[in-house]
């Protein structure tokens, strides 16, 4: 258990330092872009969770740091908004 949950350990931070968990943070994006980062971060979050839990270990990621939507809520409003992230943001 020790490498995998280092491992994603160090994504999490990763994810943290890029501001992968504050969607409000990212400014200057194409839609395609923050789509991108979206679900990385949630993939880095599920990947936490899975291994945390395999292993009886603490997770990295707390449900109180993240203010990110989920993939799917973007994606439908993707298809109905411009391409332009502020209007995206400014809906979450």
């Amino acid at each position: 258990p020790g490498p995998a949950y280092n491992t994603i350990g160090a994504a999490a931070r990763l994810a943290f330092q890029s501001s992968l968990h504050q969607q409000s943070t990212w400014t200057n994006i194409t839609t395609a872009q923050a789509y991108e980062r979206i679900c990385t971060f949630w993939n880095v979050f599920v990947q936490d969770r899975f291994i945390s839990l395999t292993f009886g270990r603490p997770y990295t990621i707390h449900e109180t740091d993240i203010q990110v939507e989920a993939p799917a809520d973007l994606s439908e409003r993707v298809s109905k908004a411009p391409t332009n992230l502020a209007v995206i943001v400014s809906h979450h």
